[in-house]
């Protein structure tokens, strides 16, 4: 951004800071009554245990890291008495560092298709096609700051060398859960289609063909209707958004 716009936008992203999360602590979470993911188990389904995987030491130690972090910022819980429970997978990122997933195969079997409508990718390349301008909302953990329905937490257990635990929390990797994430973000940008180029997806984006002074204008007026979103659909969580497109420029603040 050049000084003019750098100008414009500073202010407004101080004085709307409420949306912004910089840490798990500042999720308290979206309220159940607005949002929950839910499982659907056929009837007919037999519960499955897999049953415990070896880990190399490395893997071991690194699925023990992560389910530390997971239990203290209370997105897991640990788990007796489990019907399904599910082994975790380690894969390696690029930096170096250990990702943590969980192997939902069985349990996914036994759920329906969610056909809730997602994007299409290809009017949302056309939608922004031709703007100068483009600004990006990632969501922050946004899987997890969607609750589990209680009776359905201790069906996402996995299994661990220290203790099982169930998410208390959406996780990846369950079947339906991108549904449920995209149902969220029409309720929380319901107010705001159809008025401005914006696309409720994660990241969420907002579009304009004029960078200055436009580009106030139409942040200013996506940081109001966030706001009017997050009120109007009852309590979510005014933590839901971080800045994406402009962190670097926020960090200076």
């Amino acid at each position: 951004m050049n000084s003019d716009e750098h100008a414009i936008i500073t202010p407004i992203l101080i004085n709307n800071t409420d949306p912004f999360a910089w840490s798990v602590v500042d999720l308290p979470g979206v309220d159940p009554l607005v949002a929950f993911h839910k499982l659907s188990i056929y009837k007919e389904a037999r519960y499955v245990s897999q049953k415990k995987r070896k880990l190399g030491e490395e893997r071991r130690l690194a699925a023990k890291v992560e389910a530390d972090k997971l239990l203290n910022v209370g997105f897991i819980e640990e788990a007796q008495y489990t019907t399904w429970i599910s082994n975790v997978v380690l894969v390696k990122k690029a930096n170096g560092k250990w990702r943590m997933c969980v192997d939902y195969t069985d349990l996914n079997k036994a759920c329906p298709r969610d056909a809730y409508p997602l994007p299409n990718i290809d009017r949302l390349v056309d939608g922004a096609a031709g703007n100068k301008v483009l600004c990006f909302l990632d969501a922050y953990s946004g899987y997890n700051q969607i609750p589990m329905a209680v009776s359905d937490m201790n069906k996402t257990a996995f299994i661990t060398d220290d203790a099982n635990y169930f998410y208390r929390v959406m996780p990846f990797g369950l079947k339906n859960a991108g549904a449920t994430y995209q149902r969220l973000m029409d309720k929380v940008f319901s107010h705001l289609m159809g008025q401005c180029d914006v696309t409720p997806t994660s990241p969420s984006s907002s579009a304009s063909r004029s960078p200055s002074p436009h580009q106030g204008l139409i942040t200013r007026s996506m940081m109001r209707k966030i706001h009017m979103g997050l009120s109007q659909v009852d309590q979510v969580n005014h933590g839901l958004f971080t800045l994406f497109t402009w962190a670097k420029e926020i960090s200076k603040i």
